[in-house]
């Protein structure tokens, strides 16, 4: 990368106040240091207990979407498959956006627009007793947990979730995710 286009970069970022943002391979280690370095920042501009948990809660739950469930993966020390993805958090003056985004099968796609379609046009009741419902289904092989965290982060969520999908090859299309979390949620 050019140190015009470096640059550029550092000034975007700035910019659009980004507190942390990360590109790559999301192995469990990495998880762990980079949430101990965002709950750091978080509670430096924030002394709400609530808002920093929840940031913390939805940060954990897209890198471990990444890590678990990222169509792009590399291996480990231990040849173990993880997860490859971007993640980034911002500031706002009223809110903080947490957004994640990677490769999933295109096959995929419409699959995941209905569960966000769902999600998305619930209201706070209504999430919390499709929560309940989802929790008490079986739970696929492929699946890690029906949905839950997407529910859970809409929940934990002001806002609607906002996601969408764009074709990166015939076999690929990167999904992306952002919540947001109030400045002014204490609850």
């Amino acid at each position: 990368m050019s140190f015009p286009d470096l640059y550029q970069q550092y000034r975007q970022m700035t910019d659009h106040r980004i507190l942390m943002s990360f590109k790559g391979v999301f192995a469990q280690p990495a998880i762990v240091e980079m949430a101990s370095a965002l709950r750091g920042k978080v509670a430096s501009r924030t002394n709400q207990t609530m808002v920093m948990k929840r940031i913390f809660a939805i940060f954990v739950e897209l890198s471990q979407n990444i890590l678990f469930y990222s169509a792009e993966t590399e291996k480990d020390e231990d040849g173990k498959d993880n997860g490859v993805g971007i993640l980034i958090v911002s500031e706002m003056d009223d809110r903080y956006c947490v957004s994640s985004g990677n490769l999933i099968y295109t096959s995929r796609v419409e699959g995941m627009r209905k569960k966000c379609d769902i999600v998305s046009a619930m209201t706070k009741d209504e999430l919390k007793v499709y929560y309940n419902e989802q929790r008490k289904l079986p739970r696929s092989s492929e699946s890690k947990g029906a949905g839950l965290g997407l529910i859970d982060m809409a929940r934990k969520s002001e806002y609607p979730i906002e996601y969408g999908f764009t074709p990166f090859n015939d076999e690929l299309s990167f999904y992306m995710l952002s919540v947001y979390i109030s400045k002014g949620q204490e609850q």
